[in-house]
């Protein structure tokens, strides 16, 4: 009898502690309070990336046509997103031809990481494809996608529409995104205000902070998100109001604050248009906010290790769009 307790002793003793012998801490479903090993780590980094690629205009001046445009911009892309697999993209004004374009480009691209490049995002004048998308560009075989939708800044978000006076539909594309291997969830956003009319930003930009608090709040992410994203052209520079509801709201922050302009890589105008040569203004921004984690786990907003506003120009002389791309590398 004797024998067989400390049998039975050493196969219970076994089974809790084999996470330790083979792994060297325990799992979290059988370590006591106080266990001394830290938890797993569920840290977790990713790319972001904000890019208004100039819709496909009727050229003229030092405006190039989009067919002349769509090179040098798809592969200003691949590089940034080839050594970051976890990145995120959110472009705005871009056709449906346009986005077609770009995640076929991303698929041939040597150097954009993979060839499983796909998106989110509908057109704003008919939720379908017609007009301006507001994509987010992703990887599947990096992040799944849980849960998309699309609103529009108005009264009427459900609904194709226009908002406070604004002369075009404006947007905001969502999505909820699991990354596949630290299985953490991320809710990233993409917009893009109203160029004319205050009114439309300030409001555009309450509901979209609106928006981040009724995720949050849903039961079934309860507890879940890691951190909240939300890039974008906000035709709102720091002292206007889309700037000053979103970093103000207590759920965002700039990441810029925080690094240092110091430490920027490249320039800070971000809107060039196609005459200038040293830029105009700060308009197109990456923000980075806390999620909803509980306990230890809620331990406040990413940090930010690297940011970059990138050229709209190389030595051929083609300004392939009339913003330049904005990248922050951000860790949890």
């Amino acid at each position: 009898m004797a024998a067989l307790n400390r049998f039975i002793a050493a196969v219970c003793a076994t089974i809790f502690l084999w996470p330790t012998l083979i792994y060297g801490r325990p799992s979290s479903s059988l370590a006591p309070r106080g266990w001394p090993w830290p938890w797993p780590d569920k840290s977790l980094s990713l790319r972001l990336m904000t890019f208004n690629v100039r819709y496909a205009a009727n050229a003229s001046g030092r405006e190039k046509p989009w067919t002349e445009r769509r090179g040098n911009l798809v592969t200003q892309v691949a590089f940034a997103a080839g050594t970051a697999d976890n990145i995120f993209v959110g472009m705005q004004e871009v056709l449906h031809s346009q986005l077609e374009d770009i995640v076929s480009g991303l698929n041939n691209h040597p150097s954009s990481g993979g060839n499983d490049w796909v998106h989110i995002g509908v057109g704003r004048d008919d939720g379908k494809q017609k007009g301006e998308y507001s994509p987010i560009l992703y990887r599947k075989s990096v992040w799944e996608l849980v849960e998309t939708s699309t609103k529009w800044l108005s009264e009427t978000p459900d609904v194709p529409s226009y908002g406070w006076g604004a002369g075009n539909r404006r947007i905001v594309t969502i999505g909820v995104f699991q990354h596949k291997r630290s299985r953490e969830l991320v809710l990233v956003m993409n917009t893009h205000l109203d160029h004319q009319v205050s009114e439309a930003r300030l409001h555009g930009s309450e509901l979209i902070i609106k928006l981040i608090g009724e995720y949050k709040k849903k039961q079934q992410y309860r507890c879940r998100i890691a951190g909240v994203m939300l890039t974008g052209d906000f035709n709102s520079e720091e002292g206007q109001e889309a700037y000053q509801v979103v970093t103000k709201s207590g759920v965002l922050v700039d990441p810029v604050k925080k690094f240092g302009d110091k430490n920027i890589y490249g320039n800070r105008k971000t809107f060039t248009g196609f005459d200038s040569d040293i830029g105009v203004s700060r308009i197109d921004y990456v923000f980075v906010g806390q999620g909803n984690l509980c306990g230890r786990r809620n331990s406040g907003t990413w940090d930010v290790s690297s940011y970059a506003v990138l050229p709209n120009r190389f030595d051929d002389g083609i300004i392939f769009s009339d913003h330049r791309a904005v990248v922050a590398d951000a860790r949890s």
